[in-house]
């Protein structure tokens, strides 16, 4: 076991190497922080959607440039389209693949430049799957009709087995054919935004289905090599939110990797709210972590890391957004001992997060 962990620990080294680190512009009336010089910081990583994807080399001179040695891909996105060239007979039945990617010349490509590939899975927001069959597999209104949450968006129901084994399958097939980590998004229950409506509801405690699909994921995907990772609201790591089914506790011990969305356009105003450029959005990346880390336990973060959340790359309710404040939130996640970050722009646009980098 203690050679194992020494190769699991020489091998983090050797690609947390990979590439340099920048130095970082943060203001100075940021709290200041004793850390240790060094500390695992595997992931920086960009998303992009599948359109992106398919012209990652428009990226690579700027990743080339930099410390980002990681990707997020969508492979199966928030309409419930497959965008890869799967095997998944399901997926074609229902129609939802739609190969866009190549998904063994984007291997080749992340593998050429030292890349990871971390492929994105939208689990239980699918409209396709939702609208098969007459909305088998579709969260119902009170009527019975299939249900739409208040931005017009269909889902399909997490409680039932059938619609967690699809999801799953094509997670198995994107890790036989070279994908080494699979990220879980919208692993939980409609929010309650927009002109909601309530859907009938026939199945357990909404956290233990939630909890339930990590686990029987990580049962099929752990024997076949993956590294599983999982989104939660930012919110998720103060306390458990009940209607959407994230228990961080419960999540957690299915996890390898917890990616929480700690945009700070997507906290209340008033959450953490002081005064001073910059202080609110270190302050809320920064205890998020940390609070997210006494929520799960020790035992669950023995590693120091565990969590490597998305930071936000895209200009909302941000007066001062620019490089700076990237930088700013990049500073908060290393000092809060995190293993990385993920920049989110849904339009993979990242002329801030380049200029930061590059200078």
């Amino acid at each position: 076991m203690q050679i194992f962990l020494l190769i699991v620990v020489l091998s983090l080294i050797r690609w947390t190497q990979a590439k340099t680190y920048p130095t970082l512009i943060v203001r100075e009336s940021l709290p200041k922080i004793e850390v240790e010089p060094f500390h695992f910081f595997p992931y920086r990583g960009i998303y992009l959607n599948h359109y992106r994807a398919t012209r990652l080399k428009e990226y690579l001179p700027h990743i080339d440039k930099t410390e980002i040695n990681c990707i997020v891909v969508d492979f199966k996105e928030a309409r419930g389209m497959v965008t890869y060239n799967t095997n998944v007979e399901f997926a074609k039945t229902i129609g939802a693949r739609k190969p866009y990617i190549n998904l063994e010349r984007l291997l080749s490509m992340c593998k050429s430049h030292g890349l990871r590939l971390i492929g994105r899975v939208v689990v239980f927001q699918d409209s396709i799957l939702a609208c098969y069959n007459d909305g088998e597999y579709s969260m119902k209104s009170l009527d019975g009709r299939i249900w739409k949450d208040g931005h017009g968006r269909c889902w399909t129901n997490p409680c039932l087995k059938e619609v967690q084994k699809y999801n799953i399958e094509i997670a198995k097939d994107l890790t036989r054919r070279g994908v080494p980590e699979i990220q879980f998004d919208y692993i939980r229950f409609p929010s309650k935004t927009g002109r909601f409506r309530p859907y009938k509801l026939d199945c357990e405690d909404k956290t233990k289905v939630i909890a339930s699909f990590l686990k029987l994921a990580r049962q099929e995907l752990k024997p076949l090599g993956a590294t599983i990772a999982g989104d939660v609201y930012g919110y998720a790591l103060w306390y458990p939110l009940k209607g959407e089914g994230q228990n961080l506790r419960l999540m957690a011990k299915w996890l390898d990797i917890i990616n929480p969305m700690l945009y700070p356009s997507h906290f209340h105003k008033h959450h953490e709210k002081s005064s001073g450029p910059g202080k609110r959005e270190y302050n809320l990346i920064f205890k998020s972590i940390v609070k997210g880390e006494a929520l799960i336990g020790e035992s669950l973060s023995a590693s120091g890391g565990k969590f490597v959340p998305y930071i936000q790359g895209f200009n909302l309710k941000s007066p001062n957004f620019g490089p700076d404040y990237i930088a700013n939130q990049i500073e908060a996640v290393r000092n809060s001992r995190a293993w990385g970050y993920i920049v989110w722009n849904s339009r993979g646009k990242y002329k801030p997060l380049w200029e930061l980098l590059e200078r």
